[in-house]
């Protein structure tokens, strides 16, 4: 074999190897991308679900439609990359229908389950905003829709610090602690003033508090002429003892 031979074999074999490594690498990136786009999509339809599961009855009927969406996009997703969705995903998807067919049904079975700390439903209603503008960003809504459900989870998030102020209130009235029971439900009617105009729902929730903050404020108002009679009956007793004192002191060798 000729040196020019052995020269262009070795420049073959060099070019075959560096081809080889090259698909090699662009085939470990394309696993590490679909396995990474398999992680954030599964994983943006679990907490949907999560999200759902736990705020269903803070949420109007436009936002469960809103996250029912983004069920069928982050599955979209999946698809495009040529990755076929768990199990556990294609359930959640079909569940999420029942969350623009039977919105109430949906409540019910969210207010049922069990109670999470407020501060865990916080952060779950925060994460809708997120979602709200991904969904922007990514133009599947418009920017009069984006301001409608951020509306709607702003409304969401007062009905959840209510529905924890009333709690506080109810655990008051029942320990007969008026001033609690009154400070709680303040903190509800500060929060629904603000809101113009009032859904049904929470104009119900508004009348209910005002009826209870009147009933507490009268139990104080009722409660006053006996407290005040009771301080000056103590006042009464003091002063006799301070008279006795004063007589022992004067008369007592």
């Amino acid at each position: 074999m000729s040196i020019t031979s052995l020269i262009i074999a070795v420049i073959f074999v060099s070019v075959l190897c560096i081809a080889t490594l090259w698909i090699f690498q662009i085939k470990k990136q394309r696993a590490i991308e679909r396995a990474r786009k398999t992680i954030i999509f599964s994983s943006q339809i679990t907490q949907i679900n999560q999200i759902v599961d736990s705020l269903a009855h803070f949420l109007d009927d436009s936002l469960l439609a809103f996250l029912s969406k983004s069920i069928d996009e982050s599955i979209e997703q999946l698809n495009k990359y040529n990755i076929e969705p768990d199990k556990r995903s294609k359930n959640i998807q079909e569940q999420a229908q029942l969350w623009i067919n039977e919105p109430k049904k949906v409540r019910k079975q969210s207010r049922t389950r069990k109670p999470e700390k407020q501060q865990k439903r916080l952060l779950q209603m925060k994460s809708i905003i997120q979602f709200i503008r991904q969904a922007l960003s990514r133009r599947s809504l418009s920017r009069k829709e984006a301001l409608s459900l951020a509306n709607s989870t702003k409304i969401g998030k007062v009905k959840l610090a209510c529905y924890y102020y009333q709690q506080d209130a109810d655990r008051a009235i029942q320990e007969q602690d008026t001033q609690a029971a009154i400070q709680a439900l303040k903190k509800i009617k500060a929060r629904l003033v603000k809101i113009d105009p009032l859904p049904n729902d929470l104009q119900n929730t508004l009348n209910k508090c005002d009826t209870l903050l009147k009933e507490q404020q009268n139990t104080i108002k009722n409660s006053r002429p006996s407290s005040t009679k009771r301080l000056e009956d103590e006042f009464d007793k003091q002063e006799e003892i301070d008279q006795d004192w004063q007589k022992k002191q004067l008369y007592d060798p």
